[in-house]
């Protein structure tokens, strides 16, 4: 493996040549850092020989057996790991630098560029808000459990970048700084003790179980961001908040799933996987919804006595809490002087309890919420605790992802000639050589028709009783 001694970056043409070339210094700088904290973590490991193959300081030098190339890949990975979190750190800090120097606006890519652009287009208030309300955004996890990543090593990744953070932040003690420094060593001990692939192919369950990972803990804050930067550079613009949140809030983000959907070639997506998965999407939901309105029951600490809450208020309290028996009138009681915050956790207990709640009989409970704080002057508690649970469920729904049920075409001629042989169609069985028009007479007949083309329960061949499972689920 060659050493990657000279690693080259394209900062691109910025307004400000200063803030560049600080940040390419800050660059160098702390890759230095991080290679000599990992050189410090291999050394503490029993690793000294590799220690001095680390790429980018001055002692670097090349492997020299097959054994020490093989495990060098290891310890490349993580310096490249780590190059990425150090730049993703100082584009983040040379942004800001530029943000403050330049105004937001000069950020391409950033609201406040965005909208800016569009006024000096001619365009008004209006025609920006009914065309944000009619963009629609939709990422897709389309990985397969082919996945080698471990998701412990995820989740390490995610707290060495939090401790780098830690690490850089200005104004630390002495003693502040060895901590955060150790911190940062024991993280970096942490992943490189860790097993970076897996031994075995990951499971389809083991697959969702990563997705649902970022699905519930990464993309709710996130979004939640956006939404938040938008208003902020909204009324920068001088527009109004009215106007922002009568087209809903900006552009609409819906997530999708392959992973338990798509069986096009993988034989373990069968129908129980992806009933599975339904019912899992639906139980991190419910886990996401009740996070946050545990949150928002510790921030609503309003005093009845000295804010009443409104009679559609207490009458939602009062059957709610009647529904849920025993858990309801206990809630109640701990929170007697605190309506608000016993709706939150009424609302929280009833999304553990009710299997038929939908997401729009909970945003109707959040608008009551919501509009119930606007009208005692808590228009703040209203829009920073109540509206970004609105926003999540108006993402995730209670179903937090859409899953796409994909499978190959050939499977599902081969399903449907077993079904037409089956039936005892003629020249079914041939079915995959049937040209357009005479599958369309077909299919056109037999939607008229009332009696089913086969019962329920008789086979009629893998693929064809296959499909048929997925279609019930």
């Amino acid at each position: 493996m060659s050493n990657p001694q000279n690693f080259q970056h394209n900062p691109g043409t910025k307004p400000d040549r200063g803030i560049v070339k600080r940040g390419l210094a800050s660059l160098e700088h702390e890759v230095q850092e991080a290679m000599l904290a990992l050189r410090e973590v291999l050394h503490s490991t029993g690793q000294p020989r590799l220690a001095k193959l680390l790429p980018w300081l001055e002692e670097s030098g090349d492997a020299k057996t097959p054994e020490e190339e093989e495990t060098l890949a290891e310890v490349y990975s993580i310096a490249f790991q780590l190059l990425d979190m150090v730049e993703e750190r100082v584009a983040l800090q040379a942004r800001r630098e530029r943000e403050q120097a330049l105004g937001p606006e000069a950020e391409k890519g950033l609201w406040p560029h965005v909208l800016q652009a569009l006024q000096e287009e001619g365009f008004g208030e209006d025609e920006i808000a009914t065309a944000l309300s009619h963009v629609r955004i939709e990422p897709v996890f389309t990985a397969h459990p082919t996945e080698a990543k471990r998701a412990s090593v995820r989740e390490r990744h995610r707290e060495l970048y939090d401790r780098l953070l830690r690490l850089e932040e200005q104004g630390l003690t002495t003693q502040e700084q060895i901590t955060a420094r150790e911190d940062f060593l024991t993280a970096l001990e942490g992943l490189w003790t860790t097993g970076e692939i897996h031994d075995e192919q990951p499971t389809v369950e083991r697959e969702l179980r990563n997705a649902l990972f970022y699905l519930r803990e990464v993309f709710p804050q996130t979004i939640e961001r956006i939404s938040s930067r938008l208003a902020w550079a909204w009324e920068r613009c001088g527009y109004s908040a009215k106007s922002l949140h009568a087209a809903g809030g900006g552009p609409k983000m819906r997530f999708g799933l392959w992973i338990g959907g798509d069986r096009d070639g993988h034989p373990l997506v069968t129908a129980d996987v992806t009933r599975n998965t339904l019912a899992e999407l639906r139980r991190q939901a419910i886990t996401l919804y009740r996070r946050e309105l545990a949150e928002a029951a510790h921030q609503l600490t309003v005093s009845a006595p000295a804010y009443p809450a409104s009679r559609e208020l207490q009458s939602r309290i009062r059957d709610l809490a009647g529904s849920l028996g025993t858990e309801g009138a206990y809630i109640l009681q701990r929170n007697a002087e605190e309506p608000w915050r016993a709706f939150s956790y009424l609302l929280r207990a009833r999304l553990e309890n009710d299997d038929e709640l939908t997401a729009t009989d909970l945003a109707e409970d959040l608008d009551l919420m919501h509009d119930s704080l606007a009208a005692i002057g808590a228009g703040r508690l209203a829009e920073h605790t109540v509206r970004p649970i609105t926003r999540k469920l108006e993402t995730f729904g209670l179903h937090f992802a859409e899953l796409d049920i994909r499978q190959n075409s050939e499977f599902h001629d081969r399903a449907a000639a077993q079904l037409l042989a089956a039936a005892g169609i003629e020249g079914g069985a041939d079915f995959a050589t049937w040209p357009e028009e005479q599958r369309v007479a077909l299919l056109s007949q037999e939607l008229q028709s009332p009696r089913p083309f086969l019962h329920p329960r008789q086979p009629a061949g893998h693929e064809a009783d296959a499909v048929r499972d997925c279609y019930r689920v």
